[in-house]
C-alpha cells in the first residue's frame, strides 16, 4: 500500500510541476506577443488565449469564435509561428487549404532538461 501511495505522490508532484511551466510558457509567450506586433497584438493576444484554452484549432473557427476576419486570425497565428509558438499541422501550408490546423503544443518537459 505504501508503494502504491508513493506512486500517487510522485504522480501528483510531476502533473503539478508541468502544469506550472505550461503557465510560465503562456505567460512568456503573451509578454513576447505585444512588443513584436505592435498594432496587432491586441488581435494576437486574444488569439493566445483561444489557443491556451484548445491547443489545436483551425483558423475558420478561430476567426469565427472571436469575431476576427480569417485573414486576421491567419495572420496573428502565422506570427506565432514564425516566433516558434505554433506550428501547422496538417501538412498542407498555409496558403493551400482555408481551414489549416494549427497547435499550440510544445515540448515543454524537454525545455528543462539539459
Amino acid at each position: 500500500m505504501r508503494f502504491f501511495l508513493e506512486g500517487v505522490f510522485e504522480t501528483s508532484q510531476q502533473a503539478v510541476s508541468t502544469a506550472q511551466r505550461v503557465l510560465a510558457l503562456f505567460a512568456e509567450d503573451r509578454a513576447r506577443l505585444a512588443p513584436a506586433l505592435g498594432r496587432r497584438a491586441g488581435s494576437a493576444l486574444r488569439v493566445h488565449e483561444c489557443l491556451e484554452r484548445r491547443p489545436i484549432l483551425a483558423v475558420s473557427d478561430t476567426a469565427d469564435e472571436l469575431g476576427l476576419s480569417r485573414p486576421t486570425a491567419r495572420a496573428c497565428i502565422e506570427a506565432m509561428q514564425r516566433m516558434g509558438m505554433a506550428r501547422e499541422i496538417t501538412g498542407y501550408g498555409t496558403d493551400q487549404i482555408p481551414s489549416i490546423c494549427f497547435t499550440f503544443l510544445r515540448p515543454v518537459i524537454l525545455r528543462d532538461r539539459k
